[in-house]
């Protein structure tokens, strides 16, 4: 979901607000309208802190092998995307990605993947893993956001279970689909119980589509 759409469907709502006080449907004050406008930035504030620490409990959660099948529900996309270089803060063995708003472009390549977190509360999100190195055992990418797409690329060889659940949009994971209000989605490669390296991919959205695809 592109930012220009998100501003777009905000000034309509905001316009269609001050036509029908201007034709007397319905009346507010400045003030009021203040209010309105305070409140939603509270509860987008709330909802990323939610966001945030459904983050935390993903990024703890121990998956082993036999038991991730049995766990619970489960390109840049233009000039807006920015370089994960812009983002990154690495403290210790953990590769953290943030952005508050604007599209977010992550390339894997060369790094390693023992313990991602990503986070961007208003755009779009690229996660390309292709190049990226799993180290023995269980590796981790979590991935977070409020209002936009998130799109990863898996590359064929990379064993991954995705955990994905999302408040509004469409979700499509690993050839399954699911759309609508309150979608949750588990999906693995046939591969990932019996790899010794994996990865643990968990994608938590408010409103936005979700896309896990693997390709060559």
């Amino acid at each position: 979901m592109k930012r220009t759409l998100v501003i777009g469907i905000l000034l309509v709502l905001l316009g269609g607000l001050l036509l029908l006080r201007s034709m007397g449907l319905i009346w507010f004050s400045t003030g009021d309208l203040f209010n309105i406008l305070f409140a939603l930035s509270l509860m987008g504030i709330g909802a990323w802190w939610i966001v945030r620490q459904r983050q935390q409990e993903l990024l703890h959660q121990d998956v082993s092998p036999g038991t991730a099948s049995a766990r619970p529900g489960s390109g840049p996309s233009g000039a807006a995307a920015a370089s994960a270089a812009e983002s990154r803060q690495a403290p210790g063995d953990k590769l953290q990605f943030s952005r508050l708003f604007g599209d977010l472009l992550i390339d894997c390549n060369g790094e390693n993947l023992y313990n991602v977190s990503v986070s961007c509360f208003l755009g779009d999100v690229t996660v390309l893993l292709s190049g990226g190195r799993l180290r023995e055992g269980l590796n981790r990418l979590v991935v977070s956001g409020f209002l936009g797409d998130i799109h990863i690329v898996v590359p064929a060889n990379m064993p991954v279970f995705v955990h994905t659940s999302n408040f509004g949009g469409d979700i499509s994971v690993l050839g399954r689909h699911a759309s609508g209000l309150g979608n949750t989605l588990d999906a693995q490669t046939p591969d990932y119980d019996t790899a010794p390296r994996r990865l643990y991919i968990a994608v938590s959205q408010f409103v936005g589509d979700i896309r896990v695809e693997i390709r060559p």
